[in-house]
């Protein structure tokens, strides 16, 4: 009596394992499949087995394989109850169920790399798999001293260059050029460009002065056209941070926060102080009527996006929002009113609302040591990861359900990449971030803006 398989059907199509086509050899006597007896000729001349059939318990039993053609990729053996059992090949791994069932190379597939469904690219930008790591790839080379860059809801991406801005189109960031021709010298701040609007114009800010001189200024230009050097709006202002959102700065010189109104005509921008540090924060994040910011030596503070009455006599400072003894941050990231910071102790980042943390805080991830940057796009948390000795920096990310990521779906989205910082989730799943070397090969070259992809991208 012949019984048919039912275990598992392996490769049901594509990739390889598609259109079976009946008439070549049979599976039996192992002609071209790999497994238990697959390579053993049936010495039983009595005992000859169909095409799909293998032989069990000196028995012919059906195999069922579905639409496969690729048997190499498929291994057969027998059951404890004398069923064919099909399944995948060394070192094929498989991925989907049904109809999408595929056997495939984990090390090498571009689009289940490491594990099913994990994307190092998209159809039209496939990327690169090697051994199971999704590959970054460097967009715009940079020299050492680098500063700060956007994505821009128009697809660009805007960042500086030592002296300079630039701007390209994502994702490959081929068709890089300045963003203004002149001389003038933009300081590479690691938080020093912002986007907002005035009227129907947007422009991009930073901070910098004229070749030769000493004195800086908040400058722009408008993101569509090429300035021959930028517009000055503030003059002579210092600052050491430069943020926005879309119609509003704020700027910090080391003491003071500013908010900076935005308009058409710089004469008429309005300029006020916020509030006063004893401190100087590492960064800063922005919501909706706040901001915070992070101190490994000071916690997580807040402030009012309103003016200081009283600045001369009485200076406005920042509301302690989560005491040092909670938490050491090093950077913090704000996104559709969820507030997210690390601590440098345990390595946990944390999750709260703007309007308070619940006691214990929410461990959005747990044990994240060498956490440097934070980005989210309201749907996944993204963050650069440092390790002790530089060796294993990666970018890692997740998507948090209900404030919280499991441990099981964390994952390192490019590894080896030296004093990776200042993360930024892109469209359609892509991440960037600077990088002083992607390998120990290149550890002492200049940085880059690299990118690769979150698993769920195909």
């Amino acid at each position: 009596m012949l019984l048919r398989f039912s275990v598992l059907t392996a490769c049901a199509s594509l990739l390889g394992c598609t259109n079976y086509t009946p008439g070549e050899s049979p599976i039996d006597g192992g002609m071209d499949a790999v497994g238990a007896d697959a390579t053993t000729i049936d010495a039983d001349a009595a005992l000859s087995c169909d095409k799909l059939q293998y032989k069990c318990n000196d028995k012919c039993v059906n195999c069922d394989v579905g639409t496969a053609s690729d048997t190499s990729r498929l291994s057969f053996s027998c059951s404890g109850q004398g069923a064919c059992v099909v399944a995948c090949a060394s070192p094929y791994t498989s991925c989907g169920a049904g109809a999408t069932q595929r056997c495939l190379d984990l090390k090498s597939d571009l689009y289940n790399c490491g594990w099913c469904d994990r994307a190092c690219g998209t159809s039209n930008d496939p990327g690169t798999c090697n051994q199971g790591q999704c590959v970054a790839k460097a967009v715009a080379s940079l020299s050492d001293v680098t500063g700060s860059f956007l994505i821009h809801t128009s697809g660009k991406m805007y960042f500086h260059d030592q002296k300079r801005v630039y701007r390209c189109d994502t994702p490959d960031c081929a068709n890089r050029e300045p963003l203004y021709t002149g001389t003038f010298e933009a300081l590479p701040l690691a938080q020093g460009l912002a986007i907002a609007s005035a009227g129907a114009t947007s422009y991009a800010y930073f901070v910098g002065k004229q070749s030769g001189s000493s004195t800086t200024s908040l400058v722009r230009c408008a993101l569509v056209s090429t300035c021959v050097e930028p517009e000055i709006y503030v003059s002579n202002m210092t600052s050491l941070a430069l943020f926005g959102g879309s119609d509003s700065l704020f700027s910090f010189d080391g003491q003071k926060l500013f908010f900076i109104d935005v308009t058409a005509n710089p004469a008429s921008a309005v300029r006020y102080e916020i509030a006063k540090y004893k401190w100087t924060p590492s960064r800063f994040a922005l919501t909706a009527d706040a901001i915070f910011d992070a101190s490994l030596d000071n916690g997580v503070h807040r402030v009012a996006r309103t003016a200081c009455p009283n600045p001369d006599t009485s200076p406005c400072s920042p509301n302690a929002f989560v005491d040092v003894a909670l938490a050491r941050p090093s950077t913090i990231e704000a996104r559709s009113e969820v507030l997210y910071f690390n601590d440098a102790t345990t390595g946990a980042i944390f999750s709260c609302p703007p309007s308070g943390c619940a006691n214990p805080i929410a461990v959005a991830v747990g044990n994240q040591l060498g956490a440097a940057s934070l980005h989210s796009d309201g749907s996944n948390l993204a963050w650069t990861y440092h390790s002790p000795n530089g060796l294993a920096d990666e970018v890692r990310m997740c998507a948090p359900s209900g404030g919280a990521c499991s441990a099981s779906k964390v994952y390192a989205i490019a590894s080896q990449q030296r004093n990776a910082t200042q993360v930024r989730l892109g469209s359609k799943g892509t991440l960037y971030w600077f990088s002083t070397g992607a390998d120990d090969s290149d550890a002492g070259s200049a940085a880059a803006i690299r990118r690769g992809y979150a698993p769920s991208v195909k």
